[in-house]
């Protein structure tokens, strides 16, 4: 809000509110190595007015697209994101999927 205000970008009766769009759950780590979910990191230091957890409805579209497949159980997955892997791998498990990386795939596998 400081920097909006001394920019100019803030009229009077305007209000900065802070929406955070990640996966809640998603572990933030410290400087020490000491995890703890996103959504407890960001709300014990203030940081967002708001949390709109982009993993619960990011699984749900994921989960439904690839029971509509009607091809097995297994997801190849691409991502850069060694967490984000990890977290989705880890909640299409619990719903049955096995999830493994596209990258590690061989070709045949991708088809």
């Amino acid at each position: 809000a400081r920097l909006a205000r001394a920019q100019g970008a803030l009229k009077p009766g305007d209000e900065v509110v802070r929406v955070l769009l990640a996966d809640a759950k998603r572990p933030a780590r410290s400087g020490g190595g000491a995890t703890v979910p996103l959504r407890t990191f960001v709300e014990e230091r203030g940081e967002a007015d708001i949390i709109i957890d982009a993993g619960c409805p990011l699984i749900d579209a994921i989960h439904a697209w690839a029971a509509g497949t009607k091809r097995g159980r297994r997801l190849l997955f691409r991502t850069e994101n060694a967490e984000y892997f990890l977290s989705v791998k880890a909640r299409l498990a619990a719903r049955g999927w096995r999830v493994e990386d596209f990258e590690a795939a061989g070709r045949a596998a991708r088809r």
